[in-house]
């Protein structure tokens, strides 16, 4: 499964903590240089710099690379969950989205790849795809 780290701040954080957990696959909005990670120990699939796009466009130039269940990661904030609790969570409600919320906030999406027949590239990813998931029926969250 691969993780998606959004947030520009922690990512070290955020990469170790996913690895404690199993994870081995990233793709970082940063703009950092890929070599900064590899000397530091952390394999970094795909670096991709940090644009003004949405959240929908960023993860449409990856569509490619998303064909299973995959984690967005918004804020270092996520390093307070058992991410294996988070995946339980959404294998047992069985939907497309799972967002995770720590004080109101939102910090991280699990998300099947089905979600991209939701995303149109003008579409707002949080507003208007998480919206639509939701109205569908298909949209948890895990607190």
């Amino acid at each position: 499964m691969k993780v998606i780290v959004l947030d520009r701040e922690g990512v070290e954080e955020i990469i170790a903590h996913f690895i404690a957990y199993g994870y081995t696959d990233f793709i970082v909005y940063t703009n950092v240089d890929k070599s900064y990670y590899e000397l530091n120990g952390i394999d970094v699939i795909q670096i991709v710099g940090f644009g003004l796009e949405s959240n929908g466009d960023k993860l449409t130039k990856i569509k490619g690379s998303l064909k299973e269940r995959f984690f967005l990661v918004y804020s270092s904030e996520i390093t307070d969950f058992v991410i294996n609790e988070i995946e339980i969570y959404h294998k047992q409600k069985q939907g497309l989205t799972t967002i995770v919320e720590a004080n109101k906030r939102l910090i991280g999406i699990l998300a099947e790849p089905e979600i991209f027949d939701y995303i149109e590239s003008t579409y707002s990813f949080e507003r208007e795809v998480l919206l639509r998931v939701g109205q569908d029926g298909e949209l948890e969250i895990y607190k």
